[in-house]
């Protein structure tokens, strides 16, 4: 059985669309859906009920971020058997196919761990944004447009791991809350021995950024912050000096030549300061 969990905080109309695309798949028959609602209360839990009742709908009651939000998904999808579990976000459709092609994929290869599709910008233009990504000893995180020999990570918003990576490393860091999650959990993966694969056949159309946007304060807080965390946890020092000194830099020049507006300055600084004083987890209310 493969756990497809769709964590959804924003969007109730991408939801639906992406239960749609969930239940067209040819795998549908045996997958068990797992939608994880973040309580933002747009009454989306009935019309996932109303639209699909045999998905299982799990209320948290409260914003747990992308990390605590699957985590929840996970849990439970594991508590009933499943041998893999797809992680998608809720502004994604799946190719009829693309399930198949990623568990086909992970039969043939027992040592890969974790799988994503090539993700295509949801626009008409079906152009690639991503198949797998790249992170560099400053913790630069960058999207690859086409398929290498092996990423250094998937992207969360699509992603099929195998049953036995939980048990042997655990689940995402809820430290992180938003970003740089799926990169810890695939670093985690290959220390422990697992290879990751982006399979070119399976397809996933992305509305890139339609909960946070790509240029929001919230998404420079949680990137600039969480970069730090991931560089601390992986003990690459230099690189952790690197990032901060170059966060300090940006906030100098934002604020010299009134760059950006208040507010993006304000969350440039309060992710340095939040990092360094080992403030992690959701940032509600502190800028």
């Amino acid at each position: 059985m493969v756990g497809i969990v769709i964590v959804h905080y924003t969007g109730r109309e991408d939801t639906l669309e992406c239960l749609a695309s969930v239940f067209a798949s040819a795998d549908a028959t045996d997958s068990r859906v797992y939608l994880v609602d973040q309580g933002v209360g747009d009454r989306t839990p009935d019309a996932v009920r109303d639209h699909f009742p045999s998905v299982n709908v799990i209320e948290n009651g409260t914003n747990l971020g992308y990390a605590g939000g699957a985590n929840v998904g996970i849990r439970a999808a594991l508590t009933e058997g499943a041998e893999h579990v797809l992680l998608l976000n809720n502004d994604v459709t799946l190719a009829p196919e693309m399930l198949d092609w990623l568990l086909n994929a992970s039969k043939s290869a027992p040592d890969v761990g974790i799988l994503g599709p090539v993700l295509l910008v949801a626009d008409g233009t079906d152009r690639v944004w991503a198949a797998g990504g790249r992170i560099d000893w400053r913790g630069q995180a960058s999207r690859l447009e086409q398929e290498q020999s092996e990423p250094d990570y998937l992207i969360g918003c699509g992603m099929l791991v195998r049953r036995d990576v939980f048990e042997r490393i655990g689940m995402f860091d809820e430290r992180f809350f938003l970003y740089y999650e799926e990169a810890d959990l695939c670093a985690r993966a290959k220390a422990a021995g697992f290879s990751l694969r982006c399979v070119p056949q399976a397809l996933l159309w992305h509305k890139v950024s339609h909960a946070t946007g790509t240029d929001s304060p919230l998404t420079l807080y949680y990137m600039r912050r969480n970069m730090l965390l991931y560089l601390a946890k992986r003990r690459q020092w230099l690189g952790w000096l690197v990032a901060v000194s170059d966060t300090l830099r940006l906030a100098m020049v934002w604020n010299l030549q009134q760059k950006k507006n208040h507010t993006h300055r304000k969350a440039l600084h309060s992710a340095l300061c939040d990092a360094l004083r080992a403030r992690w987890g959701k940032a509600e209310n502190r800028w």
